[in-house]
This record gives structure tokens, sequence and C-alpha cells, in this order.
């Protein structure tokens, strides 16, 4: 009868103890080991090893390798798909008065564009295609290399949706194409998130190409400038 009393005494008091703990918890026994790690593991503190839920925490979290709650970080940044960094303009910033360096990515929600340094190319035009034939006097056949990724959430095709101009020196806009283009960027079909078009655009443009090159990124994205040299 003493032993019955003394027990269930013993029962009220863990209850009570349990219940009453600051942090809210129905008690220490009632929360799994595991729970516990991952707890500490958000808050930044290591899990203590002291006693068998310690000791049962530590086994599991070195059973689990990297990608326990530990090393949970750096197992996500190793996922993290890799894309060239595109930094955020400036005010006026890749306008025509403050144009960007040659090469340098810039991004709309669907696309991400970086130009290739432009050339003259009045041979290789004609060399392409017998149909070429020679550029208007005073005007110049230049290429410019184009590489674009799709960052949309549909399908895009790079040769329809990005405009490649030039403005020149006399202050007007160019874009009459060369005809048969080396690598045309036209060429690459659809392609969807993540894929990349690589190719060549050729624009008609004053002898020289004094002024500025233009990428519009889309069909309702405003264009931006380039330095020509």
């Amino acid at each position: 009868m003493v032993a019955a009393g003394t027990g269930a005494i013993g029962l009220v008091a863990g209850l009570v103890i349990g219940g009453a703990r600051a942090d809210g918890r129905a008690g220490t026994a009632s929360v799994p080991a595991s729970e516990l790690t991952a707890d500490l593991a958000v808050a930044g503190a290591p899990p203590s090893t002291d006693g068998p839920a310690g000791e049962a925490a530590v086994a599991e979290s070195a059973a689990a390798g990297p990608g326990s709650a530990a090393g949970g970080a750096e197992s996500s940044v190793a996922r993290a798909p890799e894309r060239p960094a595109v930094r955020a303009l400036a005010d006026g910033e890749g306008s025509r008065d403050n144009p960007l360096p040659v090469g340098t990515p810039v991004s709309t929600a669907e696309w991400q564009v970086a130009l290739g340094a432009p050339r003259e190319a009045g041979d290789e035009i004609e060399a392409e295609n017998q149909f070429n034939g020679a550029p208007p006097t005073g005007m110049e056949y230049w290429i410019v290399p184009v590489t674009a990724t799709y960052t949309g959430t549909e399908s895009g095709h790079a040769g329809t949706d990005l405009g490649i101009g030039f403005v020149g020196s006399d202050a007007r806009t160019y874009s009459d194409m060369c005809g048969v283009v080396p690598d045309d960027l036209w060429d690459i079909d659809e392609i969807y998130g993540g894929g990349t078009a690589t190719g060549n655009v050729c624009v008609v443009v004053p002898a020289g190409a004094h002024g500025l090159w233009t990428v519009t990124p889309g069909w309702s994205a405003e264009p931006v400038f380039f330095a020509g040299r």
C-alpha cells in the first residue's frame, strides 16, 4: 500500500514538473531526440551529447552525413542552380548617355543577355552565301555575338524575342539585317527555362560603326545601350 502510494505521488509530481516547463513542451520524455537536434541546429547551437538522448542524436547526425540538419545549409548551397551574376543597374546606367561596356549581362524576368565583341564582317557575309551581296555604299556589315538564356516560366525564341540594333553618331537607329549569317541566332529553335542560345546577329551600320549597340531583352523591355568600342 505504501509502495502504491509512493508510485502515485511520483507520477503526479512528474506530470506537474513536466507540464510546467518554460518552453511549453509537455515534458522532455515526449520530445524525440531528433526534434531536439533540429531545434538546436536552427538556433545555431550544437546538440547536447549528455545522456542517452544526446548520444542517439549524435549517432543519428553522423549516420545522416552532410545532408543532416547541422550540414543542411552547406548542402543547400551546393544544390543551388548556378547562373552568371547579373548586378542591378543603377539609375541611368545602360542609357544612351551612360552606356554599359560590351559583355555586361542584362536581364528581365524572361531573358538574360550578353553581347560579345562586335566586328566588321563584310567578307564573312559574302562568303557565307552566294546570294549575299555587298552592303550599300557608305555602309558595312557588322556581326554581334549574342548569348541569351531563357529564365521565364514557359519558353522563348531568342531570334524573335530579342532586339539587337545600332544607334549611330548621326543619332539614327539601324536594324537592317545582312542576309544569310554564319551561326545565325535566328536558326536556334525554341528553348525552355535554363536553356541558352548562342549565335550571331548581323546589322547594316554606317562604315566604321561609330555609335552604340542596343539590346531589347524582350517585347516589353526598354532598350539597353552598350559602348560600340
